[in-house]
């Protein structure tokens, strides 16, 4: 199989500044490997920085350090949290995209159709 999503020691500290510039480090050097057609789960206890991380790699946020790399079938790759935010918000309609844990849907909506919603949308 061909990587499709590359994280390379990825860390995220929070600066609280109403808190007198307090840092709170979410995550510290994550890396992994994600083949595509294949899934990844992230557990932890709350507070661990499973949400940073995936909001890191969307670019809600912007990572303290590391690198965040997505390929296409050829092989060829993109630094995400190098691009320009126009081009991030390109991939996002068309190559990457997320549902959050607070994702509000129509009751009796199973979590297959939640996901194949955008893809059926693009056809």
């Amino acid at each position: 199989m061909s990587k499709h999503l590359e994280v390379i020691g990825l860390s995220k500290t929070f600066t609280l500044h109403i808190l007198g510039e307090k840092r709170i480090t979410a995550f510290h050097n994550v890396s992994f490997t994600l083949e595509r057609g294949r899934f990844l789960g992230i557990s932890g206890k709350s507070g661990y920085g499973k949400s940073s991380l995936i909001k890191c790699i969307y670019r809600n946020y912007d990572a303290t350090s590391g690198h965040i790399f997505l390929y296409d079938t050829e092989g060829g790759h993109i630094e995400l949290n190098a691009i320009s935010d126009v081009e991030m918000l390109e991939i996002r309609k068309g190559r990457l995209g997320y549902v959050s844990q607070f994702f509000q849907t129509i009751p009796r909506v199973t979590a297959t159709n939640v996901v194949i919603e955008p893809l059926m949308d693009r056809g």
